[in-house]
């Protein structure tokens, strides 16, 4: 009869472990789908300031390149009056 008492007891502890263990691994899969989203949304935010950052990049080229051409432009003007004389 002890044998018995005893299979039953093991068998309910393997089951109590097993809905423990499924409790844990919901818990943590909750966790990892919450760590997921907010990095998620930081990536998507770091996205967004890149994005913003190159257009703003691109913008100071841009001027940049104005400002060079004017420059460039300049020093022409400046070379053609010096070899005029």
């Amino acid at each position: 009869m002890t044998e018995e008492v005893t299979m039953i007891q093991i068998l309910q502890a393997v089951t109590e472990l097993s809905e423990d263990l499924k409790a844990t691994e919901s818990r943590l899969n909750d966790k990892i789908d919450k760590v997921e989203s907010r990095l998620d949304k930081k990536i998507d935010n770091v996205e967004k300031k890149v994005n913003e950052n190159g257009e703003k990049l691109d913008k100071v080229d841009t001027k940049f390149s104005i400002v060079r051409d004017e420059v460039f432009s300049t020093k022409t003007d400046v070379k053609m009056l010096q070899d005029a004389k």
